[in-house]
């Protein structure tokens, strides 16, 4: 068994993670820029320190309107349901996200935020960083989304991904899933 093997049966060894997943869309102007500046010196330190690693920040390229980012958060359910109120509690987190916090309704930081939980795939427990990423390489990802016509239909598609192998082509043809997750609550 290789290196990268180990690293994946040892991830779904544990508990798998639930998620919140924030999406933000955007204006044009300040707003993209201003965002990934409270992402960078604010949010991702602070969710650092709280434990919640490793932060996922995917800039929309293609598919969904943009100007849109979108903002991955692991952790327990009990830790992303207390995630605000220990936000507040960072001194250091409070200071740097001042102007995102502060902003007016007259110059937002953004122009919706919509925000989901999901549930990690036992299969694929946990987020899994690419090695691209690890060395700041470039990368471009891919985020699939299914919808499914009856909690029928959507139990199916998760075993096709679980127990049917997808998730394992996947990985055989040379992708790199970041993450498999199943919406718990959220818009849609």
């Amino acid at each position: 068994m290789d290196a990268r093997s180990r690293q994946v049966a040892a991830a779904q060894s544990a508990d798998p993670d639930f998620y919140l997943w924030r999406h933000y869309t955007l204006r044009g102007g300040t707003q993209p820029r201003r965002l990934a500046e409270y992402l960078q010196n604010a949010a991702v330190p602070a969710l650092n320190r709280l434990g919640h690693k490793p932060i996922g920040v995917f800039e929309v390229v293609a598919g969904v309107p943009s100007p849109a980012v979108f903002l991955l958060i692991p952790g327990s359910i009990a830790s992303l349901g207390a995630l605000d109120a220990r936000l507040e509690q960072d001194e250091t987190y409070v200071r740097a996200a001042a102007a995102y916090i502060d902003a007016p309704a007259t110059d937002p930081a953004y122009l919706r935020q919509e925000t989901a939980v999901l549930a990690a795939f036992p299969k694929v427990p946990h987020i899994e960083v690419p090695a691209a990423t690890a060395a700041k390489g470039p990368r471009l990802f891919e985020l699939r989304t299914y919808e499914s016509a009856s909690e029928k239909a959507h139990r199916a598609k998760v075993r096709m991904f679980e127990e049917l192998g997808e998730v394992d082509i996947i990985r055989k043809v040379g992708l790199t899933p970041v993450f498999f997750a199943w919406k718990v609550a959220g818009p849609r």
